[in-house]
């Protein structure tokens, strides 16, 4: 459900600020946030990629801290 509306509310935004506001960078970064709803939505039709993800998120972050600390 949030995904969906981010998603949704990321296309208006896109648009409007393509059109209207004419701001490069605003439209690159939501169309960026866009980009990241999709796919999330998407892996929400795939039985449990999204906690598959999760996981690989979760080790990559861990790795990292374990790199810097």
């Amino acid at each position: 459900m949030i995904t969906t509306v981010v998603y949704l509310s990321t296309i208006i935004l896109v648009i409007i600020c393509a059109l209207a506001v004419r701001k490069q960078g605003l439209v690159c970064c939501l169309m960026t946030i866009q980009n990241i709803a999709y796919v999330w939505y998407v892996l929400s039709y795939i039985p449990y990629a999204r906690a598959c993800i999760k996981g690989m998120c979760r080790c990559c972050l861990e790795g990292v801290k374990n790199i810097k600390g």
